[in-house]
Parts: structure tokens; sequence; C-alpha cells
């Protein structure tokens, strides 16, 4: 029973320690770093403040006077034009426990350079004492978009950067000035390089040119030989006119039609039949009037065809 009591006091003991341990941990302030890298060269950052729940936190004036200090002083240093999207900066909190967090972001533009397929970013970490016109030194997290790899990294983050989005530094302190990162986009495109696009644009625009005049002579000999083949006969031995057609087909129906259906029986399209019908109506041959959204057509004459 004795040595039961022991162990239980020893259990209790270490439980105690390790929970001060914790409590300690989660007191204390510290910070984490998170640059999100956009393809249109602008970066989302996010300063996520760890401390205890009583713990001061940033204003609001001064969380803005900080970014938009550090901003000037980078573009001052690089001599780029880049800005701070003010509909970007936002501060949130959350209470847990005895623990606070608290996260601060904003939208830096014109963070990356833009070459190409690559982008290159880096040069703003010269801008004196950078990280301390922040909130000091702390570990940093650079992620980047999918569709890209690392081309070059100087310092050399932590791990493998090929095997993730990430690139990590325990602390910023130990990455100087001389910070440069190229990251270029790994898609499809890049098989391409090199292949001559205008050449086979010539190419294809020389062939193009030569099937359209190919089927246009085809075309006109067709024509030609369909003429060629319609002759006289002892019946008909002159050619009939389209309003000869228009008012042989009215006749044969008594004298009255639908104007669609003269299209549609002629083959002719509606503008040539309504052209045609409006000549004849002018003549005084027929007579047109609406009916619904269509037309009837009536001749003055209406002897019907044998």
């Amino acid at each position: 029973m004795r040595n039961h009591r022991q162990v239980a006091c020893i259990v209790t003991c270490i439980f105690l320690f390790v929970f001060l341990f914790l409590q300690t941990v989660h007191c204390q302030n510290y910070f984490e770093y998170s640059i999100q890298i956009r393809e249109d060269g602008s970066a989302l950052w996010t300063i996520k403040q760890f401390s205890g729940s009583d713990a001061p936190v940033e204003t609001w004036e001064g969380f803005q006077s900080k970014v938009f200090d550090l901003v000037e002083s980078a573009q001052n240093v690089t001599h780029r034009s880049m800005e701070i999207d003010e509909t970007s900066l936002q501060i949130d909190s959350t209470i847990s426990f005895e623990s606070k967090m608290t996260e601060y972001s904003f939208v830096w533009t014109g963070f990356c350079i833009i070459q190409g397929s690559d982008l290159t970013f880096g040069d703003v970490f010269k801008a004196d004492n950078f990280f301390g016109q922040l909130f000091g030194d702390a570990a940093l997290q650079v992620t980047f978009p999918e569709g890209y790899s690392v081309k070059s990294v100087y310092p050399q983050p932590l791990g493998d950067q090929d095997t993730s989005q990430a690139l990590k530094w325990p602390r910023t302190h130990d990455l100087g000035g001389d910070v440069e990162v190229v990251l270029t986009a790994s898609n499809d495109d890049a098989y391409f390089e090199g292949f001559p696009f205008e050449g086979v644009l010539i190419t294809v625009v020389v062939l193009a040119v030569a099937a359209v005049a190919t089927a246009s002579f085809y075309l006109l000999k067709r024509r030609k030989n369909n003429s060629k083949t319609v002759t006289a006969t002892p019946e008909q031995s002159f050619i009939e006119t389209e309003d000869e057609k228009v008012i042989k087909l009215l006749r044969s129906a008594g004298g009255t039609m639908r104007q669609s259906e003269i299209t549609e029986r002629l083959s002719f399209s509606k503008a040539k039949t309504s052209q045609l019908l409006s000549a004849l109506e002018t003549k005084g041959t027929l007579a047109r009037y609406k009916k619904g959204r269509d037309k009837i057509v009536t001749l003055k004459d209406p002897v019907k065809e044998r």
C-alpha cells in the first residue's frame, strides 16, 4: 500500500510539473511569420502572436504604422514600385484557456519581381532592421502556389524544399540582407520552348489559303458543268424567269399561298422571296396582306395552270 501511495505521489508531481511547464510555454510571448506568394507577384503576410490571455497586443494604429513604414523603407532600398492593399489590413485575436493567439495580416503588392515565368523575391529584406520594424526575430515560413518550383534559394531553408510548397527558416535573424529566392512556373508551356511557332503559323496560313482556293475552283467548275447540262426541250424553248416561277406556283395553287410556303417550295431565301413579291406587287401582278407572322399572297389574275 505504501508503494502505491509513493507511485501516486510521483505521478501527481510529474503531472503538476508538466502542467506548469505547458502553462509557462503558453504564456510566453512569441511570433511566427508566414508569407504566401501569389502568381501576380503579391504576397499575403500573416503574423501570429502567441501570448497569455492578459498580454497586450499591437493597436490598429501601431500595426498600420509598422506596415506602411516597412514598405516605404523597402521601396527606398529596392527602387521598385510596391504598396500595401489597405483593405487587406486585419487584426484578429482568439483566446483559449489562459493563452491568446493574435493574427495580423496584410497583402503586399509588388513583393516579387516577375521575369517571364519566374518570381523572384528577397530584395525587400535589405531594408535596415527589416523584421525589427515589425515584431522582431521569429520563425519564417514562405509558401508558393502549385505549379511553381524552387529554381534557386539563398540562404538554404530547413529540410528539402522540393518535397513541399513551403520554405522554412527557424529564425529571421539568420537570414541577413542577402536573401534571394527564385520560383519558376513548371507548367506544360516549358515543353514548347524553342518550338518554331512563327514558321508553323506561316505554314498553316499558306495551307489554309491553298485549301480555300482549291475548294473555290472546284465549286466554280461544278457550277459551270451544271449550267451546261441544262438544254432546251421542244416543249420548253425558253428559260423561265424567277418572276414566272412565282406566278406559275401561285396559279397551280389556285392563286393564293402563304409567303413562307413560296419560299420553301421555290428554295429561295426569305429575303429573295420578299424582294420578288414586292416587285410583282408594285407591278400590280399580285397583292399581299399580313396574317399573323406570315403574309398571304394573292394573284390578281388567278388563272389556274393546266
